[in-house]
């Protein structure tokens, strides 16, 4: 992941994913993502940036 993350930072890009998991949602928080979006039906899904 640190790889990509990289080469979007250095072309101007955004990195984004999506989790389903509640309990990585403060992982990634902590690795420098936020929460931008989130979806509850059908299933809970949080957007994040970084």
């Amino acid at each position: 992941m640190a790889e990509g993350l990289r080469r979007a930072a250095a072309d101007g890009l955004p990195a984004y994913l999506e989790t389903s998991r509640p309990e990585n949602v403060e992982f990634y928080r902590r690795a420098g993502w936020e929460v931008v979006a989130e979806v509850s039906d059908p299933l809970p899904i949080w957007v994040m940036r970084q």
